[in-house]
């Protein structure tokens, strides 16, 4: 993450939308309120309206065992709601809350919802899913949230008013706050985007790892319980049908343990659930470009780019492209021209490696670049596996193929310093024609024959020649327009665009 004095440029992207911000019980004590309440001050003074969604399940919990000395009734782990509850500890709990949010704010003058506006009825589900959520009624309409356009903070309670009330207590009801997240979403165009606090800090895979990425068909997944690597329960389950159904109405929700951050960084801090369907490719803005150069620094100072002048940096922007969801890019690439037919493919980055975003840029970058030349350079292993996995022809290192080229090198190759760096050269455009089944035979037979291991340069090393193999290799390779351009007792050089399967 770039230093605290420095402005994350995401802001510029937030600026005028509305944040739908669910936060528990939990997030409204000691320093994690305090973390929330910085966040939420940081966000309005940088033009983004705050929808503040608060539970209270903690609270709940402890002004019944402060009355009842015991802990509350529940059932299946889950709190129940009882009249008694709601008397003894529902309502205390809302007063307490909304005196302490009321008072943290109070500068700003937020706008308050009653829970006289927060309609709800009997659960039409039923008795188990009823017990199960540990609540009896569920959500069917906010009203006159948004009403106080000029207020940049407004605040729901988890509070909410029983309609057609038919019996003799008090008609307000405890509600879960997913449920109101999810109604004020679906059933109102005002929330751009939604937030979402937890104590896990995102979605947990089965190592225990914050999984930072997921499509709505991953998720669907996970619901159905066919995901190899993701296992959710209870809580979490019903998190993630909730964050499905919103993604019908809002492009992205993000499950996380710190807001601000999750803004800031590049790369997130949580898991971010998106809608796959609304993933846009374009030439990168203004604000896109200030991105891709804090990606660009922090990759550099980790070593995964290569330092870059400013002069090149200005050319790769300029020639930038993004991977977007809502306009907040995910990835970026430059796709640069080099004359004639050629484009070179720099500076990939992505905010959620290996979870198909590098993969989805690549594929846009390529129809993008069609009826050009693409190479790209590369010194990290993961990205070059990327680039063959999207059949990106592999070359070996630059140097080598600067001494004996296999195809024509654009200028940029040639002069390329190699002295400092040498990278792996990979390219996409270029004809290549595959070889017969019996010449592809051949050329096995003979590298299986010489004993051969690759050296990554290009070159196959053995340990028992084969000279009549060597012959048929040749004759094989110049066949389809390549040659060896060295033979040597244990060693041959050349220029595959094709794999050959060692057996």
């Amino acid at each position: 993450m770039s230093p605290e004095s420095q402005r994350s440029p995401y802001y510029d992207l937030y600026k005028g939308k509305t944040l739908l911000l669910k936060v528990s019980g939990r997030h409204l004590e000691g320093e994690k309120f305090e973390a929330i309440t910085k966040a939420i001050r940081k966000f309005v003074s940088e033009g983004i309206r705050v929808v503040m969604v608060y539970g209270g399940g903690m609270q709940i919990d402890r002004e019944w065992a402060k009355k009842h000395k015991a802990p509350r009734p529940k059932r299946d782990g889950v709190g129940l709601t009882t009249e008694e509850v709601l008397r003894d500890a529902v309502l205390p709990a809302y007063e307490y809350l909304r005196q302490r949010i009321a008072k943290r704010f109070s500068d700003m003058n937020p706008h308050i919802v009653e829970p006289a506006n927060i309609a709800a009825r009997n659960n039409p589900v039923g008795g188990n899913q009823e017990i199960f959520r540990g609540h009896l009624f569920c959500v069917f309409g906010v009203t006159t949230v948004f009403r106080h356009e000029g207020k940049p903070l407004t605040i729901i309670p988890f509070l909410g008013k029983e309609q057609d009330v038919t019996r003799d207590w008090p008609p307000f009801v405890n509600l879960n706050a997913d449920d109101i997240v999810r109604n004020v979403v679906q059933n109102t165009n005002a929330i751009d985007e939604v937030m979402m606090v937890t104590e896990t800090g995102g979605v947990l895979n089965k190592k225990g790892k914050v999984v930072p990425l997921l499509s709505k068909a991953t998720i669907d997944e996970i619901i159905a319980g066919r995901h190899p690597d993701i296992e959710v329960k209870d809580g979490m389950l019903e998190k993630l049908r909730e964050v499905r159904e919103m993604l019908g109405r809002v492009a992205k929700v993000s499950l996380t343990d710190d807001p601000q951050k999750e803004i800031e960084n590049w790369r997130g801090r949580g898991t971010l659930c998106i809608n796959e369907d609304k993933l846009e490719f374009e030439p990168a803005s203004e604000q896109d470009v200030a991105i891709f150069r804090q990606a660009h620094e922090d990759l550099a100072k980790e070593g995964k780019f290569r330092q870059r002048t400013e002069t090149e940096l200005t050319e790769a922007a300029l020639h930038h492209f993004c991977l977007k969801i809502d306009g907040a890019p995910l990835a970026g690439l430059s796709l640069i021209p080099r004359g004639g037919e050629w484009r070179e493919l720099a500076c990939l980055w992505s905010s959620y490696p290996k979870n198909g975003i590098a993969s989805r840029i690549l594929q846009e970058a390529l129809e993008e670049a069609k009826g050009h030349k693409i190479y790209a350079l590369t010194s990290e292993e993961n990205a070059k596996r990327l680039f063959e996995k999207m059949q990106f022809v592999s070359h070996g290192r630059l140097k080598p193929l600067q001494e004996r080229p296999s195809f024509p090198l654009p200028k940029t190759l040639r002069d390329y310093d190699t002295a400092a760096r040498n990278p792996y050269v990979l390219s996409s455009g270029l004809r290549k024609t595959m070889p017969s089944r019996a010449d592809a035979k051949r050329i096995s037979d003979f590298l299986r024959e010489a004993d051969a291991v690759e050296d990554g340069d290009g070159a196959f090393y053995g340990s028992r020649p084969n000279p009549q193999a060597g012959v048929l290799a040749k004759y094989a390779l110049a066949r389809h327009g390549r040659r060896i351009d060295e033979w040597k007792p244990v060693a041959v050089r050349y220029g595959l665009p094709y794999s050959v399967d060692l057996g």
